[in-house]
């Protein structure tokens, strides 16, 4: 009869150890994709635009991921409710922008709100002022 040595014990400690830390990181990688795809999936589908759940999300979405905003621009820009609205109707309804290449709110041209961001851009919503002080267009795009 042929007898087997076990293996020695700091090895097999090792390989359990070895095959644990690959047991992780792949369940990292599983939730890290799902999260990801549900997000997209959401941001795809979209929702109705609610003005508390945009505001509340503020401009600082978690990093690769979609955020509620992404879901809702969709509607909101289908249901045009911004159409001819001033400035102070827009930051009403929006909330305060991130950007606006001018020295106030007041007198600026174009507002922009993040939406979601991934690896190296972000999704941006851009809402476009006349000389009028009146809404003259918006887009999503990356930024």
């Amino acid at each position: 009869m042929i007898e087997l040595e076990p293996p020695p014990r700091g090895n097999l400690v090792r390989s359990m150890a070895t095959v644990f830390a690959a047991a992780a990181a792949v369940a990292g990688v599983f939730v890290l994709v799902t999260m990801v795809a549900t997000d997209l999936w959401g941001a795809a589908v979209g929702r109705p635009f609610d003005a508390q759940v945009w505001r509340d999300q503020g401009n600082e979405p978690p990093a690769l991921r979609a955020a509620p905003r992404d879901a809702m621009v969709k509607d909101l820009i289908e249901s045009k409710q911004l159409d001819g609205m001033t400035r102070s109707e827009v930051i009403d309804l929006l909330g305060e922008p991130i950007f606006f290449p001018s020295t106030s709110l007041e007198d600026a041209d174009q507002y922009a709100y993040v939406l979601g961001s991934g690896i190296i851009d972000a999704w941006v919503f851009s809402v476009s002022f006349g000389a009028d002080g009146r809404v003259t267009s918006y887009r999503r795009f990356n930024g």
